[in-house]
């Protein structure tokens, strides 16, 4: 969006196309055609510092942005817990070593493809899908989100097991982005099953 100094800036420069049209036509008693072209570098060479720090502004906070992602990757990459991103669509966008060594998917298998597909046993991929679509489509929380809860899970061979998995979310404008922690519950804490979680939830409410 135009800013008023913009609006002024332009205003100047309609300004100075005027002047040298009425220069062109009628030369007598207008400004020398040297001073109006040293006006319009002034308004030109003005703006051009302007874009200049703009732009030296710009690229400083893109290599700030970039350090920050390389130390979120460097923790991720390092995390005990697998930390698994998924999109709006439920495509993968994130799949951590420690994903890799919990699920046997490696992050290039993983990638793009639907989360549901990999992880989570069929019998509850329609619930899923539902939940998923339905948050998307309303914002209204869900009471899975920030909670520690066990789940079941696959493994690439098929295999099922229950992982203790805490999911998240985060928005960009119009986009949610879902993220999950999840480890082998052998090696934590107790904690409630979803259907207890919501059990209590329901009764507390």
């Amino acid at each position: 969006m135009p800013t008023p100094e913009n609006e002024s800036n332009l205003e100047r420069l309609r300004g100075m196309l005027v002047e040298l049209e009425r220069h062109r036509k009628q030369p007598d008693n207008l400004p020398a055609l040297p001073d109006v072209v040293q006006r319009w570098f002034d308004i030109l060479i003005n703006s051009t510092e302007r874009i200049r720090d703009l732009a030296m502004r710009l690229v400083s906070l893109e290599e700030d942005l970039e350090r920050e992602r390389g130390h979120m990757l460097a923790v991720m990459r390092t995390a005990i817990a697998a930390i698994i991103w998924m999109d709006a669509d439920g495509r993968v966008g994130h799949w951590n070593p420690a994903a890799e060594r919990l699920f046997g998917w490696t992050a290039d298998e993983a990638t793009g493809r639907l989360l549901a597909d990999l992880i989570i046993p069929e019998r509850y991929r329609a619930r899923h899908a539902a939940g998923l679509r339905a948050f998307v489509a309303s914002g209204e929380t869900s009471p899975v989100f920030f909670r520690t809860m066990h789940v079941p899970a696959l493994r690439k061979d098929g295999g099922e097991f229950v992982v203790q998995m805490t999911v998240g979310l985060t928005r960009d404008r119009d986009a949610y982005r879902f993220f999950a922690f999840l480890r082998d519950p052998v090696e934590t804490q107790p904690c409630p099953t979803l259907e207890e979680m919501l059990h209590t939830l329901g009764r507390d409410g």
